[in-house]
C-alpha cells in the first residue's frame, strides 16, 4: 500500500519581502525542511505595503495581484497589495484576513485542498486558519510565536479572535515553556505542546568534548 504524501498549507502572520527579507525567515526554513523530509508543503502570504511607498510605478508591480513562484524550493503564493487602512487595526486585519483567503482558494484551486493548515501566529494566520477550518473542513493547528503575548501588548479587541482561534485549535504550540504559561492566560485549559523553534544543525552544533583535556594529571 502506498502511502500518502502528507500535505500542509503553512499561514505565516508576517513573512519574507523584498524590503526585509528576514521578516520571518523561519518560517521559510521550516517548509525547506518539511519538503526535505517528503512533506508536500506550500505558503500564502499577503504581502500588504503602507501607503507612504505609494506611487504610479509601485501602483503597476503591486496591483492586488496574486503571484506564484517557487522560491528556494518553496511554492510561494502571494497577493500584492496595500494597506488601505492606516491606523485603524480593526480594518487592517480585516483585509489581511480576506485577501488570505482569496489566497487559499487560489492555492486549492492549483495544489488541491491540504491535510492540515499550519498557522504561525494567531494575529491572524491563526485566525484565518480558523475560518478556512469552517469553510473547507480543514483542520488547523497554530504555533504562537509573538512577543505582544509576553510583552503585555495584545488589546481588549483581540482577546476574542485568540480564544476563539486557540479553542478550535487541533493543537496549539508554544515555542517554549515560559511562553506556553503565558498562552494558557488565552487557551481556556487547553492542552499546549511546547516545541522550540527549530534551528539549522549544519551551522549550530555542539562540540564534541576532548576528554583528555578534562583530565588533570598529577606527577
Amino acid at each position: 500500500m502506498i502511502k500518502k504524501q502528507l500535505h500542509i498549507l503553512i499561514l505565516p502572520s508576517w513573512y519574507p519581502i523584498s524590503s526585509m527579507p528576514l521578516s520571518g525567515i523561519f518560517f521559510k526554513e521550516q517548509v525547506q525542511a518539511l519538503r526535505r523530509a517528503g512533506v508536500k508543503a506550500g505558503i500564502v502570504y499577503p504581502e500588504t505595503r503602507g501607503l507612504t511607498n505609494f506611487s504610479i510605478k509601485n501602483l503597476l508591480n503591486n496591483h492586488f495581484h496574486i503571484t506564484k513562484e517557487l522560491e528556494d524550493s518553496v511554492m510561494t503564493f502571494r497577493l500584492h497589495s496595500w494597506n488601505m487602512f492606516p491606523k485603524m487595526p480593526k480594518l487592517q486585519a480585516i483585509q489581511w484576513v480576506y485577501e488570505t483567503k482569496r489566497l487559499v482558494k487560489k492555492y486549492i484551486e492549483i495544489n488541491g485542498k491540504p491535510d492540515i493548515i499550519h498557522a504561525h501566529s494567531t494575529l491572524w494566520g491563526g485566525y484565518t486558519a480558523l475560518l478556512l477550518s469552517k469553510e473547507y473542513n480543514i483542520p488547523y493547528i497554530i504555533t504562537e510565536h509573538h512577543s505582544n503575548f509576553a510583552n503585555g501588548l495584545i488589546k481588549d479587541w483581540q482577546v476574542p479572535y485568540i480564544q476563539k482561534s486557540f479553542i478550535d485549535a487541533k493543537k496549539l504550540i508554544a515555542v517554549s515553556s515560559p511562553f506556553a504559561k503565558i498562552l494558557q492566560h488565552y487557551d481556556k485549559g487547553k492542552n499546549i505542546v511546547v516545541i522550540p523553534n527549530a534551528i539549522n544543525t549544519d551551522f549550530f552544533y555542539f562540540k564534541k568534548k576532548n576528554a583528555k583535556k578534562n583530565l588533570l594529571i598529577y606527577l
